[in-house]
């Protein structure tokens, strides 16, 4: 204790056994007591008759309201116990709590001590670091996300680390990010992509994570860039086969429905010598309602013209 620092004065409190506790101690030699008393006016009976069974009925009666005396007296005492142990708990804790304010005091300090080191400590480093690299403190990696990445490993913000071996620590990470920069301009990239990786690592500190982030977004491009040429080349494919079925759309005419009409006779049957006429497939658009499109399917059945149908 130091010269000025004054001596704390606690009054003693003298606690007295409780009462409760050494009441309890006779209720329960009081109770054995009953007890034997009890078993030598019950006893044991067997049952071999009527008049057996109704003596042994009217003893267990009577047994069960004794218990239940002794039980009620059991728990009214119980109950004492537990208020006096109550009370016990709350004096002691009241009794050492101007011992618990005085290290509450102590703690408070040493921790305001602590704070004050570690903040020292950081403000030092704050200045060797702008000294030791002003590229980078001057916002492109500032100091304070180094503290907040590389700190907690290298137990910076612990009160036991020296000072002398986080200045050591400190340049070590100054050299290392430059060793790691290096590393990212020597990579096989785009000038934008380098870029992109160095502004991912000054963000994260993380060479690996940055690295691969590029990597990811250089494949992600280039799957953009596949799905668009392959939409390009079908959309192209099909303003061709689009071109190639072109047909003139049909001057205007009555919208009512008309069946085409039939030949007088049908076509001569193809001579059966000369084998089945070959068979091509052709492709057609056309615009009509549904009525039109009824009657064309119907001319189409008739004449045994067969395909597939399928709306633009």
């Amino acid at each position: 204790m130091s010269s000025d620092e004054r001596p704390i004065k606690v009054e003693a409190e003298v606690f007295d056994v409780p009462a409760e506790l050494t009441a309890a101690d006779e209720w329960l030699a009081e109770a054995r007591e009953e007890v034997g008393a009890l078993l030598e006016k019950y006893g044991t009976h067997t049952i071999e008759t009527q008049a057996d069974y109704r003596d042994i009925k009217q003893s267990r009666t009577l047994l069960r309201k004794d218990i239940q005396s002794i039980d009620q007296r059991r728990m009214d005492m119980t109950r004492a116990v537990e208020d006096a142990v109550a009370r016990f708990r709350t004096g002691a804790a009241d009794a050492l709590e101007p011992l618990r304010r005085v290290e509450r005091e102590y703690k408070r300090q040493l921790d305001e001590w602590d704070e004050g080191v570690i903040a020292r400590r950081r403000a030092a480093m704050r200045e060797a670091y702008e000294d030791m690299a002003p590229a980078l403190a001057d916002g492109l990696c500032p100091f304070d996300l180094v503290w907040d990445l590389r700190g907690p490993g290298l137990k910076w913000q612990n009160r036991s680390t020296g000072e002398g071996r986080c200045m050591d620590d400190l340049a070590k990470v100054v050299e290392g990010i430059a060793r790691d920069e290096g590393t990212i301009q020597a990579l096989d990239m785009s000038p934008e992509e380098r870029d992109a990786c160095r502004a991912e690592y000054f963000r994260t500190l993380d060479l690996g994570a940055a690295v691969g982030r590029v990597r990811d977004e250089r494949e992600r491009l280039a799957r953009i860039a596949e799905l668009d040429a392959q939409r390009a080349a079908q959309k192209a494919s099909l303003e061709g086969a689009q071109t190639s079925m072109d047909v003139s759309p049909a001057p205007e005419r009555a919208r009512t429905p008309r069946r085409p009409e039939r030949p007088a006779t049908r076509p001569a049957a193809p001579d059966a010598t000369a084998g089945p006429a070959p068979r091509r497939r052709y492709v057609f658009e056309f615009e009509c309602d549904d009525a039109q499109l009824d009657a064309l399917m119907a001319f189409l059945r008739e004449n045994d013209i067969h395909g597939t149908r399928r709306n633009a």
